[in-house]
């Protein structure tokens, strides 16, 4: 079979099926490849029937041509217990790999015979009455292939040859080397040159990058589908939605607030402009400083400072708009406050934040 693409689509479809194992067989009897042997090995390995295996890794072994491909059945053969063929072993079985059955080697006498008859068909001179079975009849049968080779070498010009040819005793040795060309195309047929064929341009792909952005990057990265970074952004983006989901409470109404880690949110009342945010040790006490105008913000000043600033207002009157205008949200998370807090940072973008 010369399609290497189409051999690796019924290698597939052999082992994915449920009788993998006698599909792979008669697959293997009809191609006749060594990586279809190689597969049905790694079947029965998996089956626990080791002796199989050593046997299909064998012929593996013996079929295949790259140095590559035999060290791994060399390497299969080793974890099996098991020695790689011989070299005499392997010379004896590559004669057979274009054949279609596995058949014992014909003796050569019988095999000179066969080609001298296939070179008599070439050559148009008509089937053989009777094999010459006693050599002393040799000279005899001959002569009567030369007159039959007159009549059609006659037209192609050259007397002389005429003459030369009685001098040669045996002009159908010369036939053997004719009957062996059309064995050529069935080695060619072997799926060795297509399997290189496909290796070669895998190599440019993925040399030729070219210049690309970081967002298509990123975007690229982000569809080779990053587990643990989906996991992450999914987790922050749930979290998100249950701090804006929360219910706003009045910043003079700290002591509501539960004494442990997590991330509060100030907004106004209508809770559509956001002003800050910030991951705590302690939500109550955070949002005690932020009523009573201290920390926050450490060096950079109060929150209410940095709200003044902001609404374009006096300090005596942050006071009175944080109580009427403003509303805070809170999420109790025990780890990863912090993350949150710069999550929602990046997405809400809050003014005292910035």
């Amino acid at each position: 079979m010369t399609d290497w693409k189409q051999i690796q689509a019924r290698i597939r479809k052999a082992r994915t099926g449920t009788d993998a194992i006698p599909k792979m067989t008669e697959l293997f009897e009809r191609t006749r490849d060594a990586m279809v042997a190689f597969e049905l090995a790694r079947l029965h390995e998996k089956a626990g029937a080791n002796e199989e295996a050593v046997k299909w890794y064998s012929t593996a072994h013996q079929r295949f041509r790259r140095a590559q491909w035999k060290k791994k059945a060399e390497e299969a053969l080793a974890r099996l217990g098991a020695a790689p063929p011989a070299p005499s072993e392997q010379l004896a079985v590559e004669p057979m790999a274009p054949a279609y059955a596995e058949e014992p080697a014909a003796p050569a006498p019988p095999e000179r015979e066969s080609q001298l008859d296939f070179a008599e068909v070439i050559l148009g001179e008509g089937p053989v009455t009777a094999a010459p079975a006693e050599p002393a009849r040799e000279p005899r049968a001959a002569p009567a292939a030369e007159e039959r080779k007159r009549t059609r070498r006659g037209r192609r010009g050259g007397r002389g040859r005429r003459k030369h040819g009685k001098v040669h005793a045996a002009p159908p040795l010369p036939a053997p080397a004719r009957a062996e060309r059309p064995a050529p195309p069935r080695v060619e047929a072997r799926p060795a040159p297509p399997r290189e064929q496909e290796r070669t341009p895998a190599a440019p792909r993925a040399v030729e990058p070219g210049p690309i952005s970081i967002s298509a990057a990123m975007a690229a990265r982000a569809r080779a589908g990053d587990p643990a970074l989906v996991s992450r952004s999914a987790q922050l983006e749930a979290q998100l939605r249950r701090l804006l989901a929360a219910a706003p409470i009045s910043p003079e109404e700290f002591d509501s607030a539960p004494a442990g880690p997590g991330v509060l949110l100030l907004s106004d009342s209508e809770l559509t402009s956001h002003y800050y945010v910030e991951a705590c040790q302690t939500l109550r006490v955070a949002l005690r400083l932020i009523a009573q105008g201290k920390g926050g913000r450490g060096r950079e000043g109060s929150v209410r400072a940095s709200l003044a600033e902001h609404l374009d207002i006096s300090d005596s009157k942050v006071a009175k708009y944080l109580k009427e205008h403003c509303a805070v949200r809170w999420i109790q998370l025990d780890e990863g406050a912090t993350h949150l807090a710069h999550f929602a940072i990046a997405l809400l973008r809050p003014a005292l934040n910035e």
